[in-house]
This record gives structure tokens, sequence and C-alpha cells, in this order.
């Protein structure tokens, strides 16, 4: 099931139905069409759609599920906490999708996000508390006496601020950018 769950940049969660989360897994996991009361972007109109979730992922406040939408044979992307009502039909799917992770790719592509590498000295990463994640942390591994922690941000300049709380425990290891930002942002201090 991890295949079919992700987090992304993360913030503050918006209203959702938490059951509707669980149903979503478990129609994952048996490979079964859900059927949704979908309310559209223009919060007028409900409308029914019969798709094949691929998985959800968490992004700027907000869950997403990525879905087959079985009428129009198009994969989409839904706000969960638009979906009214979803039940789980006794339908099985009638095909394999790509991976999760394929959907996340394309989702990062047009959103235009930033992949950051820093590594922070293990007995210092409460200094960063919970705000890794509205930075957006995907990933964090040991490494001897550091933590290598992946993000994707929307922005260098707000990614770099908030390193600087924390520079003198950490270091980026990519991209440049990132360095020019942090050097540049030191030059215009004025004390």
């Amino acid at each position: 099931m991890e295949k079919c769950m992700s987090v992304l940049d993360t913030y503050k969660s918006s209203t959702y139905k938490p059951d509707i989360l669980l149903l979503i897994l478990q129609s994952i996991y048996q490979k079964r069409i859900i059927e949704i009361s979908y309310l559209g972007s223009n919060a007028l109109s409900v409308s029914e759609r019969k798709i094949e979730a691929v998985g959800i992922f968490f992004s700027r406040t907000n869950w997403y599920l990525i879905g087959f939408y079985l009428p129009k044979e198009i994969y989409l992307t839904f706000r969960i906490d638009r979906i009214q009502k979803m039940h789980i039909l006794n339908e099985l799917q009638s095909r394999e999708h790509p991976p999760l992770e394929k959907f996340i790719r394309e989702f990062y592509d047009k959103e235009k996000l930033h992949e950051i590498v820093i590594r922070i000295e293990k007995n210092k990463t409460s200094i960063m508390n919970d705000d890794k994640y509205y930075y957006g942390l995907t990933s964090e591994k040991e490494i001897g006496d550091m933590f290598e922690l992946h993000f994707l941000t929307f922005s260098i300049s707000k990614f770099a601020h908030w390193y600087l709380s924390f520079a003198d425990s950490a270091t980026i290891i990519r991209p440049d950018s990132l360095k020019y930002e942090v050097k540049n942002i030191i030059n215009n201090i004025s004390i």
C-alpha cells in the first residue's frame, strides 16, 4: 500500500472525511471500482464519477486522489475534500495502472517544484521540528552522524530564509541555486 500513497509538501490540513481516505485505500487494496459524488471547483454542482483509484497524496493543504475516470478513460486528480460521498462497488478494476510515482513526478513537473538536498547533524534535527514537512520533506536517511534530507519545494527563496535558521548545523548538498540564494541573503543583511 505504501506505493499508493505519498506526502509531498505538507501544510495545515484542510477538512476532509477520514472515512473517505480509508475507503479509497481499501478500494486500492481490493482493486475495486469506486463511485464518488464530487463537488466541482465552482462549488455549484455535484457530479457522479465512476473511477479506478490509483493512489493518494498530500500537497499544499489538501489530500488528492489520482483515479482513472472510466467514462472518458483518462487519469484525473480529485481533491478529496470535495468528495461528498463514496461507495466501493463490487466491480473489479479492469486494467493495471502505472505506479503512483509516475503521476507524482508529473505533478512535480507541472507545479515546477525544486529538489533540495541538505545534511544536518543528528542532534540538531529538533531545530527543524515539523517545519520540515511544511517545506516539502520527501525523505530522510542516516549518513554517519548526519541526516540527509530531501525536499521538493515551490520556492528556493523561502526555503533559503528558513534554512538560515539552522544553517550553522547543516550543509546544502544541492542545488547550487539554493547556495547562491543563501549567500545573497547573508550579503544583504544589515547589522
